[in-house]
Parts: C-alpha cells; structure tokens; sequence
C-alpha cells in the first residue's frame, strides 16, 4: 500500500483525505506500533462507528494476530461494523446491558487477562500509540494557518498538536465520555454519536465522525486552513 499522504485543495480549504487510506490514520500509527506488540490477540471495544476496529483488524491481519472486539448493545449494523466484523482474523461480543464503550470496555478488559491477550483502550488513546501517531502526521508536512480534525477520544487532535506545535489545532468533539482535547480548541458536535452530520463536506467522510467538523470549519475556518479526515 502507498502511504503517501493525499492532500487536496478544496476550494479555500485542504484536505488530508486518509478516506483513501483503507483503515484511515489510525492503521498508519498501528502499523509502526504492531511489531512492538507480542501477544497475539488484541482485544478493543467498540461503538458501531468508528473507524478504529478496523485500523486494528486490518493490521493485525498483516501479521497473523488474532482481534478479539467487544460491542455495546444493542447491535447496530452499520457499514463499518459490518466490513470490521467479516475481516477473517476478526470475533466479536455484543456486550448485554452496556451502552457505552467504557462499559464495553471493562468487560473486554476482563477478557484480556483472562486470556492473555493485549487489551487496548478506547481510541487507541495510550502513550505508544500517541507517539507513533504523532510520528505519521508529522510525516504530512502540512503547512496551514490552522489544523482543525475530529475528536472521539481526543488522540488525534493531542498528535496534532504535537506534530504542529506552532499551529493552532480545533477539534469537534462528537460527544464521546473518554474525550480530552489537550488544550486544543474545541467545539462540540450538536449531533449525537448516532446521528449523522446535519452538514456533511464535499468530500466522503464518515457520517457519525469526520463529517461533523464541516459545519464548523464552514463558519469559522481560516483561508487555507487544513481539515485532517481521518475516514
């Protein structure tokens, strides 16, 4: 796969469009962390959204390691969920009774130890996979008066930050219990997490995630400003 970084211009703004990235930004942070990772079964919890899961999966596949994913309930088949879940490396729980990943997220945790398997947290919001992260969006040189990206639990926007310290970085937070926007301005999306973007971009962007920021940028972006759309 090419990891070369496709930025466009769109009209004032540009885009880095890792939504032609299969598995989006975070399988390019993934990919320099896996050979750091010995245990052979990763274990994630999830919402049906998000694009994480699938960074994960498809990792992991390219070095025969199992992913072992726990979902909230009740089932919600979404497309993501739907292309995570038939990945061939890939099982799956629905979690009776939780309605958010942190409650997921404890029962998977428990599953980890169990069976000796790497638990990761939420967002894949750890100090080794921040780094990394930090690494590949650095590797994108942008050059912009102003970052502005999504947040679920916030690790981008902090990779950001860290990449572009001299840049300012806006986040449009979708509402999720785990997100920390490290100083960074932050906006919240109106919608909930399992609505799609009232404003969605002139770019494909996930409906419940990336797409949300575009109503932002829309009234209060810079000319020339960078719109990181991590799917």
């Amino acid at each position: 796969m090419n990891d070369t970084f496709t930025i466009e211009k769109m009209g004032k703004f540009q885009v880095v469009r890792d939504d032609l990235y299969q598995g989006g930004t975070k399988r390019r942070a993934f990919k320099k962390l896996i050979s750091t990772i010995q245990e052979e079964e990763l274990v994630y919890a999830c919402d049906y959204y998000g694009h994480a899961a699938y960074a994960i999966a498809l990792t992991a596949q390219e070095v025969n390691k199992k992913v072992t994913l726990f979902y909230l309930s009740p089932k919600k088949d979404t497309d993501i969920f739907q292309k995570t879940v038939e990945m061939p490396n890939v099982t799956y729980h629905i979690v009776a009774d939780a309605d958010t990943q942190i409650e997921a997220s404890k029962t998977a945790m428990e599953y980890a130890k169990q069976h000796n398997a790497l638990f990761l947290p939420i967002g894949l919001d750890f100090p080794a996979f921040e780094s990394k992260l930090t690494e590949v969006v650095k590797e994108a040189n942008i050059h912009a008066p102003e970052i502005w990206c999504m947040g679920g639990s916030g690790t981008l926007s902090r990779a950001l930050k860290n990449a572009y310290p001299e840049t300012p970085v806006h986040v449009v937070s979708v509402g999720t219990a785990n997100f920390f926007g490290g100083g960074n301005t932050v906006y919240n999306a109106p919608e909930n997490l399992d609505e799609e973007a009232q404003n969605k971009p002139p770019y494909p962007s996930s409906a419940h995630y990336d797409a949300k920021t575009w109503q932002f940028v829309e009234k209060h972006a810079k000319n020339g400003a960078c719109i990181w759309n991590v799917a």
